[in-house]
């Protein structure tokens, strides 16, 4: 078996099966990397124990599509409104879950920050710091009074925060234990950290395998309720809470398209824009500090 594991990240387990791709190519523009299908992945390893999924052998110097993301992909600014809508349900349901409110907090550190909407959504009083690859968003975030780090382990050992948020970043982490054993070292004893990531414990997803439009490249990893709980448990460090469905994303049926493989040629695209759509497909859980 080709794998980057020996046995599950979540679970342990050595129960693992692989799915070849015998009609693999390695990806060579950013659109490929990140939405084009399983046909730019060379394999997938399942855990038959706790249903975790990662991608076995990854490409090599993909980090530079990260890098040009924000430069390449202008479309990623312009769903800012329906962002905007996501996230503001996002933080009533965490507030209400965790009994906090996230403007009382004095330090928030939010990795994958991408150009900010989840931060620009807390209090100016509220000292935020964002992880980010992409210099061009960086750059936005910086406009915007953010403390910025290109990589975790830029930021220094002595800041701690009461809050970390990771909106669709861990399914892109090559190794999600060490990746939260790193985060849970820089949170305040009564810190929680928030992860959303897509959701293939989803009917859909289980039946469509590899052919599920968010199995693509840039996700290394593919969570299911129990396996994210499984990580969580096995991090000495840190203790899981709770997991819940993500807010519903509101959005029109064009903005499906990238996802789908369609090219955005029809005539009719004017009349698409229009038509509102609506899904989930993420979830959501919480840990806190072990000793919290």
């Amino acid at each position: 078996m080709n794998s980057r594991f020996t046995n599950c990240p979540c679970c342990e387990s050595l129960n693992l099966t692989e799915k070849k791709n015998e009609n693999f190519k390695v990806p060579q523009k950013s659109y490929d990397f990140f939405y084009g299908g399983w046909q730019y992945i060379e394999n997938i390893v399942r855990c038959r124990n706790c249903g975790f999924q990662f991608v076995g052998k990854l490409i090599q110097s993909y980090s530079s599509f990260y890098q040009d993301f924000g430069r390449d992909n202008p479309s990623y600014t312009e769903a800012n409104v329906k962002r905007k809508r996501y996230f503001k349900e996002l933080r009533s349901i965490i507030e209400k879950s965790c009994n906090i409110s996230l403007n009382d907090l004095n330090n928030v550190l939010d990795v994958g920050s991408g150009d900010g909407v989840f931060l620009s959504s807390l209090s100016d009083l509220v000292t935020k710091t964002a992880v980010e690859p992409s210099p061009d968003l960086r750059h936005q975030l910086q406009k915007q009074g953010v403390n910025v780090y290109e990589d975790l382990s830029d930021i220094p050992s002595s800041m701690f925060f009461q809050l970390i948020t990771l909106n669709d970043v861990l399914e892109h982490i090559e190794n999600p234990a060490s990746f939260l054993s790193c985060l849970a070292r820089h949170l305040t004893p009564d810190g929680i950290i928030v992860i959303s990531v897509p959701d293939y414990s989803r009917l859909i997803a289980r039946v469509l395998k590899e052919k599920y439009y968010l199995t693509t490249p840039m996700h290394l990893s593919y969570f299911t309720w129990s396996s994210l709980k499984y990580l969580a448990d096995n991090q000495k460090e840190l203790e899981f809470v709770k997991s819940f469905n993500a807010p519903v994303v509101y959005a029109q049926i064009s903005d499906a398209f990238k996802w789908l493989k369609i090219n955005d040629t029809s005539k009719f695209i004017n009349v698409l824009n229009k038509v509102p759509i609506s899904y989930r497909s993420n979830f959501v859980s919480i840990m806190r500090r072990a000793d919290g």
